[in-house]
């Protein structure tokens, strides 16, 4: 798996321009302390203020291109109704956002407690779907807790929830993960996950914005089952007749 996590170019800039500017700031409170002591009293509510506002821009870009993304999540998934062109669609727009060169959809079968991964994809393709049980798996554990799950580091954090030894789809070996719920009417129905090579890939906002997606992923996902179910049923009607 490979590929570059795009980046927040406005927010780059915003904390590019503030690192510029530092040794200039620094410089300009060092000279009106020694000139006026009581200065620093006055310098450090500012600083501290200046510091608050670069914050409040970051959240306020990260929520924007949260809306952005569900925005183009909603127009790309809604006129899909074959499955696999929903899976497809689902990993182009996690892939838009955020490094998901390894990706994959899996549903949750209570009745036989395993997995069925309906899409895996990779940088080398797709994948014929597959069966797992819940135990050892990452997307069993987000089933299981009904949480989203961020790795940073897959072998120390596999370590850490007790999963036991990786299982991988693909031959490449990915250092980070998160998944997400996917989400009917308040029920856990199965989980979609991105990979990558890279340690550290991730953070909290992907993990936010993915569980966000995940939820117009599970409405989509269902309708286009519904769909074919109701062809399937159907074609049946018509060989009968």
């Amino acid at each position: 798996m490979s590929g570059l996590r795009r980046v927040d170019r406005p927010a780059l800039l915003a904390v590019a321009s503030a690192l510029l500017a530092l040794p200039f700031v620094v410089d300009s409170a060092a000279s009106a302390v020694q000139r006026n002591p009581l200065s620093l009293l006055l310098a450090v509510p500012l600083f501290v203020l200046g510091g608050i506002g670069v914050r409040a821009r970051l959240r306020a870009q990260r929520r924007v291109r949260r809306l952005a993304t569900l925005l183009e999540v909603g127009r790309a998934l809604g006129s899909a109704l074959d499955p696999a062109d929903v899976f497809r669609a689902i990993r182009a727009q996690v892939a838009s956002v955020m490094d998901a060169a390894g990706f994959y959809v899996a549903v949750a079968d209570r009745d036989r407690n395993v997995l069925r991964y309906r899409y895996l994809a990779d940088a080398a393709g797709e994948y014929p779907p597959m069966e797992r049980p819940f135990e050892g798996t990452t997307a069993g554990l987000c089933v299981r807790r009904d949480e989203a799950i961020l790795m940073r580091d897959v072998p120390r954090d596999r370590l850490r929830y007790d999963l036991g030894e990786r299982q991988t789809f693909g031959a490449d070996e990915e250092r980070s993960v998160i998944v997400a719920p996917l989400r009917i009417r308040g029920e856990v129905i199965g989980a979609i996950s991105a990979q990558s090579v890279r340690p550290g890939a991730y953070d909290a906002g992907d993990l936010e914005l993915l569980v966000a997606i995940a939820n117009e992923a599970a409405v989509a996902i269902e309708r286009a089952d519904l769909h074919e179910r109701s062809a399937r049923l159907l074609r049946q009607l018509f060989e009968l007749h």
